[in-house]
């Protein structure tokens, strides 16, 4: 659909890495929003090795809106870094991030450029991509915070003014790897007055990390961050970078994991497999920080 001419009201952004096999789906979901505003599509690359950075190019000629192609190579993993050169790089003031696996649904768009003119971030609704002719009556909410008054944030479908993410410093380049930098954005948000609405109107379908393996290093990513993360806010979370809370939490992880294998107690093997790995994570992260080491290398 063609949009209106003018400088954008909203920027779409989408941070990719080897993204070419899922992208002709989010182009496709974001050229087909009907809106009567004009917007831009900012996509910053991490370093693809392949066809990403052609294909978006190629793309750009037929995409119904002005598509921009930022290289984001300089920091290879470091998703915050790319998320802010997005934002760097959009025109305008109203940011909605997506990801490169996503697929939006209509009125996506709208709703997240009608709720930025009364806040200042949003979070929206993510519900799970299933395979076509998958009998579902309704694929499953993954993120049923957001009909809450505290939504955990994840930007795969988040919407912020520009000032506001300013005004905090955008994402924390420290926290580079997967997982956490948009949890440790909301902390500061929220320690800034700002508040984070659900936005149950503007809807996602985001694909699941099918491989077990690439699932728990994910796990295992993430929660060494959370490490990071408890550093840096002690408030927040206090007494949580001792050992003694530590072995506490290994117990009951392990507990945990136990009652997965066994299939009892109502903990699946997945849940318990990732308590496990979280527990392995927070060991290496913890004994990095006490050695005075980066966690992440």
């Amino acid at each position: 659909m063609e949009q209106p001419c003018g400088e954008p009201l909203i920027s779409v952004l989408t941070v990719t890495y080897n993204g070419r096999p899922y992208l002709p789906s989010l182009l496709a979901s974001l050229a087909s929003q009907e809106s009567d505003f004009p917007w831009e599509y900012v996509v910053v690359d991490n370093g693809s090795t392949d066809d990403t950075v052609e294909y978006l190019r190629e793309a750009s000629t037929s995409f119904p809106t002005r598509l921009t192609v930022v290289d984001g190579s300089a920091k290879p993993g470091n998703i915050p870094y790319v998320r802010n050169l997005a934002a760097d790089e959009a025109r305008a003031d109203r940011l909605v991030y997506c990801d490169q696996d996503d697929i939006v649904q209509p009125g996506w768009l709208n709703a997240a450029a009608s709720g930025l003119s009364e806040h200042g971030a949003l979070m929206g609704l993510i519900r799970e991509l299933v395979p076509a002719g998958t009998a579902k009556a309704e694929p499953r909410v993954m993120n049923p915070t957001v009909y809450s008054d505290l939504p955990i944030v994840e930007s795969c479908n988040f919407a912020v003014r520009r000032s506001v993410l300013e005004s905090v410093g955008g994402f924390d380049e420290d926290l580079a790897g997967y997982g956490m930098d948009d949890s440790e954005l909301s902390i500061r948000l929220r320690k800034s007055g700002y508040r984070i609405v659900g936005c149950p109107e503007m809807v996602i379908h985001a694909r699941g990390t099918a491989s077990p393996t690439k699932r728990f290093r994910k796990v295992f990513s993430s929660a060494q961050t959370e490490i990071l993360v408890w550093s840096k806010h002690p408030d927040v979370f206090p007494g949580r970078l001792s050992w003694r809370y530590f072995r506490r939490e290994l117990v009951f992880n392990l507990r945990r994991g136990l009652l997965g294998a066994l299939k009892r107690g109502g903990v699946s093997r997945s849940a318990g497999a990732r308590a496990v790995v979280t527990s392995l994570a927070h060991a290496k992260a913890l004994g990095m920080l006490s050695l005075g080491r980066p966690i992440r290398r």
